[in-house]
C-alpha cells in the first residue's frame, strides 16, 4: 500500500473511532424510542402534534433552521445567503457545516476504500436524500 493509501486508513480508522464514540453516547434506549416514534408517524399534521408534544417551540425551530441550514449549504450557499434567508448566526452556519464536512470526509474517504477494491465505484454521492 501507498503512503497516501496509508493515510487514508489511518484517518478512516481515527474517524470510525471518533464516529463511534459520538454514536455511543446518542444511541440510548430513549433515543431508540424517540426516533421509532418519528419513523412511526404517517402524516404531517401527526408530526406536528408530536413535535408539538416533545419541544418546545424553540427547540423545534432550531431544529428545522438547522436543517434549512444544512439545504443551504448542501446547495453551496453563502454564509450570508443563509443567515440573510435563515436568520442562522454565523455560528450556527460554522456548527453545521463542520458537521456536515466531517460526515462527507467519513463516507468519501469510507468508499474511497471500497473503490480501491472496486475502480467501477463511483463514490461522489453521499447518498442524503434530503
Amino acid at each position: 500500500m501507498n503512503e497516501w493509501g496509508s493515510l487514508c486508513h489511518t484517518l478512516i480508522d481515527y474517524l470510525s473511532w471518533r464516529d463511534n464514540i459520538m454514536s455511543r453516547k446518542i444511541r440510548t434506549e430513549a433515543v431508540d424510542s424517540l426516533f421509532d416514534a418519528v419513523l412511526s408517524l404517517k402524516s404531517r399534521e401527526e408530526c406536528y402534534t408530536f413535535f408539538e408534544d416533545v419541544c418546545t417551540i424553540n427547540e423545534l425551530l432550531s431544529l428545522s433552521q438547522r436543517f434549512e441550514v444544512a439545504k443551504m449549504l448542501r446547495d453551496q450557499k453563502t454564509y450570508l445567503e443563509i443567515a440573510e434567508k435563515t436568520g442562522a448566526s454565523t455560528a450556527t452556519i460554522s456548527r453545521v457545516n463542520r458537521s456536515m464536512v466531517m460526515m462527507d470526509t467519513i463516507w468519501y474517504l469510507r468508499d474511497f476504500r471500497q473503490g480501491l477494491k472496486n475502480p467501477n465505484l463511483n463514490f461522489t454521492d453521499t447518498g442524503r436524500s434530503w
